[in-house]
């Protein structure tokens, strides 16, 4: 396991903190939403950064091999 790997665990640390964290729970809206809401829709989003991080740094160090066409 390479040290980039551990950027994994952040988004599940953040999705099951959100009821911990008061600076998410709190009543004051965020653009206009509830907290919670764009607390998670921006994880989500962040989420797939992190994982296509990963999946690039991975092909990157030869550890997987980038998708052949078929036929070639």
């Amino acid at each position: 396991m390479k040290p980039f790997h551990a950027l994994l665990v952040l988004p599940v640390i953040a999705l099951l903190g959100t009821p911990f964290f008061p600076f998410v729970n709190s009543a004051t809206p965020w653009f206009g939403l509830p907290p919670v809401l764009v607390w998670v829709c921006a994880w989500c989003v962040l989420t797939s950064l992190i994982l296509a991080f990963v999946l690039r740094r991975d092909e990157r160090s030869g550890r997987l091999a980038p998708d052949a066409e078929d036929g070639a």
